[in-house]
């Protein structure tokens, strides 16, 4: 399984509108929408998430730096933070992620880091933070698993999913409306769920959404969810609460969601004959390969897409001539301001 992070032309793809049955198709087509930064970090320093001022999140094996007005700031000592695998961050100088050789949730808070290691390595972790600052993930407890929300120094298991053994809160929106993905101990039940923290985790009456066996990946501020279904061949979807409609986008021989913003375009990775390439997904266009979209130097493939912003801006995982041993982080900058709006 991808994860965002992790490294991760397409000749015909589909989205299928689940519930009205419609087929939508797309082509391959070189458009050039996206003009190409390669990002030159102090170190080995690869892009993981993209705040809306256009800062830059970038993670390594010394530690994490934000890319702000083209300089690299470190986040604390190498030793405090290493290796950095913090994934997701705001706009107001806080970040969520694993830290440290042990792989322990923290939160890094402006300066000061929280190391959550009374949690055990490996069996926890943070999803997701707001612009609020509050943060969402999960914690392994004697077999399950169960979901917090984390807010000024205090942590809140979260209801909801009942009689499933793993609970993972995977994502929050400014509405501090929580995306809950729940399983089964054998892994073959699955269930989305959307709670809202300020009406007491009551949970939102999504029938299609709840009717997948799917596993959540993130929500935006239109309580949108983005996600897995679980089947034969697993296949990303997207769920538009307004109209109660789910449309699955995958191509490839895989394909991975890994972060959506607030005008429904979701980005992520799919496998082609063997080979990572990065794509981005809106109802407009369907699914396209970014790959077909930008001005590449010869033998460049852009990997996989790890983070979008309202503006457009995407972060790359790619490589050079050199293939695997080559890794490049890039930001693909929109040429023409972002026009495509959400649609319910």
């Amino acid at each position: 399984m991808l994860t965002k992070g992790v490294i991760h032309r397409s000749v015909s793809c589909a989205a299928i509108f689940v519930s009205l049955a419609t087929t939508l198709a797309c082509k391959e087509t070189k458009s050039i929408e996206y003009r190409l930064v390669e990002l030159s970090p102090p170190s080995e320093c690869f892009p993981m998430d993209i705040n809306e001022l256009n800062e830059v999140l970038c993670g390594s094996i010394y530690g994490n730096y934000i890319l702000r007005d083209e300089e690299y700031i470190p986040l604390l000592s190498d030793s405090e933070l290493s290796p950095g695998s913090l994934l997701h961050f705001n706009s107001i100088g806080m970040a969520v992620g694993l830290t440290n050789l042990f792989g322990y949730p923290s939160l890094y808070d402006n300066g000061s880091v929280t190391i959550m290691d009374s949690f055990g390595p490996g069996g926890s972790q943070f999803t997701g933070i707001n612009q609020s600052g509050v943060a969402v993930g999960w914690i392994g407890i004697e077999g399950s698993s169960r979901g917090f929300v984390y807010e000024n120094g205090e942590l809140s298991f979260l209801s909801g999913c009942t009689g499933f053994d793993y609970v993972k809160a995977m994502g929050i929106n400014n509405s501090d409306q929580i995306v809950l993905s729940c399983s089964d101990r054998a892994g073959r039940e699955n269930m989305t769920m959307v709670i809202d923290r300020r009406q007491e985790n009551i949970p939102f009456y999504d029938a299609e959404l709840h009717s997948l066996n799917a596993i959540s990946h993130g929500i935006n501020d239109q309580r949108v969810v983005i996600g897995t279904i679980k089947a034969e061949k697993k296949e990303p979807f997207i769920y538009y609460p307004d109209s109660d409609r789910v449309v699955k986008f995958g191509i490839g021989e895989s394909c991975e969601p890994l972060e959506l913003n607030n005008v429904n375009q979701v980005v992520g990775a799919y496998k082609k004959d063997g080979e990572f390439r990065a794509f981005i997904y809106d109802e407009v266009h369907g699914t396209r390969d970014l790959n077909n979209l930008v001005e590449l130097p010869e033998g460049y493939n852009l990997m996989s897409a790890t983070s979008i912003n309202d503006e457009g801006y995407i972060t790359v995982v790619g490589s050079d001539q050199n293939g695997w041993n080559g890794l490049k982080g890039f930001i693909l900058i929109p040429i023409a301001p972002n026009y495509v709006g959400y649609s319910q």
